[in-house]
């Protein structure tokens, strides 16, 4: 029964004259209810910003060690891309110096003018080095085969400006862009600070900060030492990186409206920052990079005290006078640190917004209970004056009826908006102040979980996304991106991409040179989609390389990454993949299969299968030995490497591309451009595919060999 047809029931039933003590105690009761209201309203409201300023503290805290974290291991994989590669050329050198009979005189000369600006290898020697005397010659002529290795990393390497082997007899062989000739005779490697530090720790190891000699920026020099047999240094392999790429990446990462990054070398001195106060100026205009550990405010030495020891976290402070919020996380690379600012005031100003908006709706709220009593004593004094002595035995019936469950329900309400939302409210009136009741309780369970699901969803939604895109880059990032790739091999050109069915992938391609004369190329797809095939991808591309360039052969490279995959396989993951050597000298193939797609390759322009065995996959069974075929590509020659997400990718109607298209798209291309032949075939897979989901990694490489030169 409706609260209006009980009113109605209750006065037509009795005498007007109860109205008279049912007004007093109405007229009571509605005041006392706008009090409560108004309190209740203002308590949720306090309740309310207080809850939300935690919830929003404690995402923001999440967010910011989330992206800071990401930020250092960025940050970490473009340094520990320069040290594989110094590693690699300290390697090579040690090769040279310990079997030089197996590689013939490559002399190189000092820088000449004309060569300024480009990567052509040259010399620079310490004063009164004398490159002319037979024993300083012939060590030039037999340290000179490293000048290879040293381009390759130079073009291949993103923040490598310069590769460069100093040795002992006081000259270095270096090749970068930007070199001039300003320090060609004036220039001892034995008294650098990348060489010192390497040679004294004999392993691995990073400088200090330093302006880069060719004028170049701040940079940062990574240095391996090279030992002879008889374990005499014969010298220190480097990687000269200028830092304005890491610099980018810090300065670029910003959060909400002024939050920056900033980078923090070990020994405290800030080495890129957005904030302008992190630097002074010298009366010439040059940049004078503060240093947090040497700070005459005491907070800023504790923060660098933290930073620099390889701490993490979050922590509130004042910071230039304003307080802030700042995370920080290490480097694992080298021991810098990577900090993260955002204003207190930027984070708590949505709860700020929010308990002006719930002043404005009490104020709201109040002013209309205010003009809802007014009416209401109006009417009632009108009717009473008509029924005041029928009314007034039922006053004390219908005030006691009504505000029992409303007393009730107000106690509850107050229990929950104390924070106990377990609070259950009973009214038994079977009205709208039941139905209100229940609408309560049910509002009370709602909020309960809303809260507990809303902080782990954001949470595990934020931390997913973030990795994967992470992972996304960091994959990106490993496969060869630069093509042409070897602009001043003349004998070759290669074109190779992957895209992936999902943000990471299983496919890869990889093509490396072996020596001078020898280029590897390698296409792969390991079992399965997403992160676990693409961390066994990194595994395997990496295995395959290091082998490799190892000196062993194809089958040997095989056999051995086989074995290495198999050791604690427990998600069972194997890989297939086709790798060749192709002598740029005569064109011949030495090849090797382990369960892929044999290749395509084109004579006079016709493509055609080759006769490839299949071979067993990598990681099924240990201890396999793997068979060796050859063949020969003539000058014009195009070799076609794929992966079988080209062959199964599906249209609507779930039809295959397969084999017979992926040959018909190759042949209708009689261009010799090996870009814009896989360009052409990754076309054709789009129209037959007509906008369908892709479902697996597709990955293609295409090589051509246009003759010795």
């Amino acid at each position: 029964m409706k609260l209006k047809s009980k009113i109605l029931a209750v006065i037509l039933s009795s005498a007007i004259l109860p109205l008279l003590v049912i007004g007093a105690v109405t007229v009571n009761s509605m005041f006392g209810i706008k009090e409560i209201s108004l309190d209740s309203s203002d308590l949720l409201g306090k309740i309310a910003a207080r809850d939300s300023k935690e919830a929003l503290l404690a995402s923001i805290k999440a967010e910011m060690t989330t992206l800071v974290q990401n930020r250092a291991r960025l940050v970490d994989a473009r340094l520990g891309e320069i040290e594989n590669q110094t590693q690699m050329v300290a390697n090579v050198a040690a090769h040279i110096y310990a079997h030089p009979n197996r590689y013939a005189p490559n002399p190189v000369g000092y820088l000449n003018p004309q060569d300024q600006n480009t990567l052509t290898p040259f010399i620079r020697t310490a004063p009164g080095v004398d490159i002319n005397t037979p024993a300083i010659k012939s060590e030039i002529a037999l340290a000179g085969n490293i000048q290879d290795v040293l381009r390759q990393f130079a073009v291949t390497g993103s923040e490598v400006t310069a590769s460069y082997l100093g040795l002992e007899i006081g000259l270095s062989i270096v090749v970068g862009s930007g070199a001039t000739t300003a320090t060609a005779r004036n220039f001892d490697p034995r008294t650098r600070n990348w060489y010192i530090i390497a040679a004294r720790k004999g392993a691995l190891s990073w400088s200090d900060l330093f302006e880069d000699i060719d004028g170049r920026g701040l940079s940062i020099s990574c240095a391996a030492p090279v030992y002879a047999p008889d374990g005499r240094l014969v010298g220190v392999a480097g990687s000269g990186a200028v830092l304005s790429e890491i610099e980018d990446i810090i300065t670029s990462t910003t959060i909400g409206d002024t939050g920056y990054a900033f980078l923090l070398s070990s020994a405290g001195e800030i080495i890129a920052s957005l904030n302008s106060d992190d630097f002074t100026y010298a009366e010439n205009g040059s940049k004078i990079r503060k240093n947090y550990l040497q700070s005459d405010d005491e907070t800023l030495r504790l923060l660098a005290g933290q930073m620099t020891a390889k701490a993490s976290g979050v922590q509130q402070m004042t910071l230039y006078g304003r307080d802030v919020h700042i995370a920080y996380a290490p480097l694992g690379v080298i021991d810098w640190s990577i900090g993260l600012v955002v204003p207190t005031e930027e984070i708590i100003e949505p709860v700020a917004n929010m308990e002006r908006g719930i002043l404005a709706l009490q104020e709201q709220a109040s002013a209309r209970i205010t003009d809802s009593i007014r009416l209401t004593l109006t009417a009632f004094f009108i009717v009473l004056i008509a029924a005041a002595i029928i009314a007034a035995a039922l006053a004390i019936l219908f005030a006691y009826g009504i505000t029992r469950p409303i007393t009730a329900l107000n106690k509850a309400v107050i229990r929950i908006a104390d924070g106990d939302l377990d609070t259950e409210i009973a009214v038994n009136t079977r009205d709208e102040i039941a139905q209100l009741g229940h609408s309560v309780n049910k509002m009370a369970r709602d909020i309960k979980n809303y809260i507990r699901n809303l902080a782990q969803v954001s949470a595990e939604k934020e931390r997913i996304g973030a990795e994967l895109e992470i992972a996304a880059h960091i994959q990106a990032s490993m496969l060869p991106s630069i093509f042409p790739p070897y602009p001043e091999r003349k004998e070759i050109d290669l074109y190779g991409m992957m895209c992936p069915a999902k943000e990471v992938g299983g496919d890869f391609y990889d093509f490396f040179f072996i020596d001078g004369n020898t280029l590897a190329v390698v296409a792969a797809d390991v079992s399965g989609k997403g992160v676990p095939a693409a961390l066994f991808m990194v595994i395997a591309k990496t295995l395959i390389k290091n082998n490799a360039q190892s000196g062993k052969s194809p089958a040997e490279v095989f056999a051995a990454v086989n074995n290495t995959l198999c050791w604690n396989n427990q998600a069972g993951m194997f890989v297939t993949a086709f790798m060749a050597y192709l002598d740029l000298k005569t064109g011949g193939l030495t090849y090797v299969n382990a369960g892929h797609n044999p290749p395509f390759r084109s004579r006079e322009g016709v493509y055609e299968y080759m006769a490839v065995k299949p071979g067993f996959v990598l990681g099924g069974i240990e201890g396999l030995k793997y068979t060796e075929g050859s063949a020969a590509l003539g000058k014009g020659d195009i070799l076609f490497l794929y992966t079988d997400g080209l062959t199964e990718a599906a249209n609507r109607g779930h039809a295959m591309f397969g084999k017979d298209r992926v040959l018909d798209a190759l042949n209708s291309c009689q261009s010799q451009d090996v870009k814009n032949l896989v360009s052409q075939v990754e076309s054709a897979v789009e129209a037959f595919a007509g906008g369908a989901e892709q479902y697996d990694d597709m990955t293609m490489l295409a090589l051509i060999f246009k003759g010795p030169f």
